[in-house]
C-alpha cells in the first residue's frame, strides 16, 4: 500500500479492554487503513472490572484480527508483553501468574506477527511507533552489546538485536519528526 494512500490508526495500551473493536469494522470498509497496536495486551486494570480470562480472551481476537488483515495491521510489544510473557528476568506489575504457562505459550506460539518498532515515512514525514520512549543511552546500549546472554531466547537469532539498533539508529540518523508511544507524540 502507497503511504500516501495510508491511513494509519494507532491503538494504545489494551490491557483487555475492548476500546480497539470498531477499528476492525473500519479496516473491513478500507482496504487503505493500517493499525499500529502498542502493545500491553494483557494485564487489566482491577478497578477496570476486567477480567484477566476476560483480558486472554481479548488478546486472542487481536491475534485473530492480525490474522485475518496481515497487511493492515501491526503488533507491537509492551512492557508488560515482553517482560513476563517473554522473558523470564522482567517482572511487571498486574502479572497474570494464574494463567502465565497458557500466556507464555501464546506469545511464543505467535512471535513472528509481533515487532517492538516501527519506522515508516508519510506524507514526507518520519515517524517511529514505540510502546515507550527511547532514550539516546538505550539505543547506544543495545548498538553496542557484545554478548546476547541475558535476553530472551526469542531474540537470540542471529541480526536480530542489531536489526533494532540499526533501525533506531537510521531513524535518528533521518532526523525522524515524530516518536509515536502511548504516552503522546515527541516532534522536533
Amino acid at each position: 500500500m502507497n503511504s500516501k494512500e495510508r491511513k494509519i490508526i494507532i491503538v494504545p495500551d489494551v490491557h483487555g479492554r475492548t476500546f480497539w473493536k470498531p477499528v476492525v469494522e473500519y479496516v473491513k470498509g478500507h482496504s487503505n487503513a493500517f493499525v499500529v497496536f502498542l502493545g500491553d495486551y494483557l494485564d487489566p486494570y482491577p478497578w477496570e472490572g476486567i477480567t484477566k480470562e476476560d483480558a486472554i480472551a481479548n488478546f486472542e481476537e487481536i491475534l485473530g484480527f492480525k490474522d485475518k488483515f496481515p497487511d493492515n495491521v501491526l503488533l507491537l510489544l509492551g512492557n508488560h508483553d515482553f517482560g513476563p510473557y517473554i522473558s523470564d528476568d522482567m517482572p511487571a506489575c498486574r502479572t497474570d501468574y494464574k494463567h502465565l504457562d497458557d500466556i507464555k505459550a501464546m506469545f511464543h506460539e505467535n512471535m513472528s506477527k509481533f515487532s517492538l518498532i516501527w519506522y515508516t515515512e508519510q506524507d514526507g514525514q518520519k515517524f517511529l511507533f514505540s510502546h515507550s520512549c527511547l532514550l539516546k543511552k538505550w539505543i547506544e546500549y543495545v548498538n553496542t552489546r557484545q554478548k546476547y546472554d541475558k535476553l530472551p531466547k526469542i531474540f537470540k537469532k542471529p541480526a536480530n538485536i542489531p536489526d533494532i539498533a540499526d533501525t533506531l539508529n537510521k531513524a535518528l540518523s533521518d532526523n525522524i519528526d515524530s516518536i509515536i508511544a502511548p504516552l503522546g507524540t515527541v516532534s522536533r
